[in-house]
């Protein structure tokens, strides 16, 4: 498997040299750019071949890290992106994976969860770890608070695209998945992208949004 390219946009000059300094010792993790602020980001991400991943902080001059969200939406960017933030409350996390992130870590995150975050969203296409995982869309749907709003919510699903979905709910890789419902994994990837189509949804995290608050599966 090749390295994961990334890049890294946090205004804190010290806290984003730590954390660049501890990534630099994963072998198959490689940093192509860093930027202060999101205006940085976007120029650099301009004039670089676009990386596999972007660690992105929320609070940034100029640019913040939800209109960078927004602007990369615009574009229909494919780069994964993985909020880091001191932010980490709810309707952060929530807000953050609604404008297009597939991940959300809080900025006390270890270094070895960095890099297993950053290999998730590229195998599922999203990482949701203790605090962001399935709770926090249990929590969503039965409160009722900060549910996404899906405008095209007659989709109808297969009853085999709604195993796949559960099992994507459970954070099963593609190659798990395959062996459990015996489909090949490049049949269950191209069910994950028609999917994400018909739904018109952003990528597998509101996918799965998308499902739940719809109950096409159970939360």
């Amino acid at each position: 498997m090749s390295p994961i390219s990334f890049v890294m946009a946090d205004d804190h000059a010290m806290f984003r040299s730590s954390v660049l300094a501890l990534l630099r010792g994963y072998k198959d993790l490689v940093l192509v750019g860093e930027a202060n602020d999101g205006k940085e980001l976007l120029e650099l991400l301009s004039t670089i071949k676009q990386p596999d991943v972007l660690l992105l902080d929320l609070s940034m001059p100029n640019i913040g890290g939800f209109a960078v969200l927004e602007e990369l939406k615009k574009q229909s960017s494919t780069i994964k992106t993985i909020v880091i933030s001191m932010h980490d409350e709810d309707h952060f996390i929530t807000k953050a994976i609604e404008d297009g992130a597939c991940g959300f870590l809080s900025k006390s995150a270890e270094p070895d969860e960095i890099q297993m975050a950053m290999h998730s969203v590229m195998e599922n296409g999203f990482y949701f770890n203790e605090k962001t995982n399935l709770a926090m869309i249990h929590s969503m749907v039965s409160k009722k608070k900060l549910v996404p709003v899906f405008h095209n919510t007659s989709v109808i699903f297969s009853d085999k695209e709604k195993m796949v979905l559960q099992l994507l709910a459970r954070e099963l890789t593609s190659t798990e998945i395959s062996e459990a419902v015996n489909i090949s994994e490049r049949t269950i990837e191209g069910m994950r992208g028609t999917m994400i189509r018909k739904t018109g949804v952003r990528n597998v995290v509101g996918l799965i949004l998308f499902a739940i608050r719809n109950k096409v599966i159970e939360a």
